[in-house]
């Protein structure tokens, strides 16, 4: 559910979050693009109405501590489940600017698409499965990807030096990804070595100059990883679990969510 205030005319990803809370909550049947509209503002005050809380539209401090109860007496079992479970396979990844395009934009994600949680496809054409051995710094990689993916401060741009500037801030603050409130850039390749660094992988197996072609060699040479080339691995989410990476010939990404958690 959205973490802070949300009202009429907001977009990102805290807009998502209570558009997809509705429609668990009363049926709504909101697209959850992140924009919020006439549509969701109608549904939040049919909510709000609901619970007898103030139907002024805006989601606050008093909805969200109504939602979390609604939560835990209607929802136990979700609760038991690894905060990293979900019906289908999910992946954290850097897309495109604002635009749409790789070079360029304004710092920041602009849209909340530009670095973002999706469905996994098999369109990108899987070559690889990197899998941490310790599963503990595979749920761990799974949230600094989240964090990352959460952080609008972080967008995407493939240009130098920008595209290191969210890599930069991560390595200065303790590779605290969450902690990063200036508006900086990242790239597919950038945002797993950042994500990879903040758990503990040293600079070696996680570079900051940081491409496909140097990701792939280095998680080549990692002794933290296991890798695996087979179709049912790449061209399957049946085996994937949180954490894994991911690498085609042009992209990465990292599994955050799995039915396999």
């Amino acid at each position: 559910m959205p973490a802070g205030t949300v009202r009429l005319g907001d977009n990102g990803k805290d807009v998502k979050r209570l558009q997809k809370f509705l429609n668990w909550c009363i049926g709504a049947k909101l697209n959850c693009k992140g924009h919020f509209r006439s549509v969701t503002l109608k549904d939040l005050k049919i909510w709000q109405k609901t619970y007898g809380i103030e139907a002024d539209g805006i989601w606050g401090p008093i909805c969200k501590k109504k939602a979390q109860s609604i939560v835990k007496k209607y929802a136990p079992e979700d609760e038991k489940k690894s905060k990293y479970y979900s019906e289908t396979t999910e992946i954290g990844q850097a897309c495109a600017n604002e635009k749409g395009k790789l070079p360029g934009g304004k710092a920041g994600d602009q849209t909340g698409g530009e670095v973002c949680i999706s469905k996994w496809s098999s369109s990108y054409g899987w070559l690889y499965v990197y899998r941490l051995k310790d599963k503990k710094l595979r749920d761990k990689l799974a949230q600094a990807m989240i964090d990352t993916c959460e952080n609008d401060h972080i967008g995407y741009d493939t240009q130098e030096p920008d595209r290191f500037s969210a890599w930069d801030l991560a390595e200065k603050n303790g590779h605290d990804i969450k902690g990063i409130t200036k508006k900086c850039e990242t790239t597919c390749s950038e945002a797993v070595s950042m994500c990879m660094r903040a758990v503990g992988i040293p600079k070696k197996y996680a570079p900051r100059r940081s491409n496909i072609v140097q990701l792939t060699a280095a998680l080549k040479s990692s002794p933290y990883v296991e890798c695996f080339k087979i179709n049912e691995y790449t061209q399957s989410t049946k085996h994937l679990l949180p954490g894994d990476i991911l690498l085609s010939s042009h992209h990465t990404a990292i599994v955050v969510k799995s039915p396999n958690a």
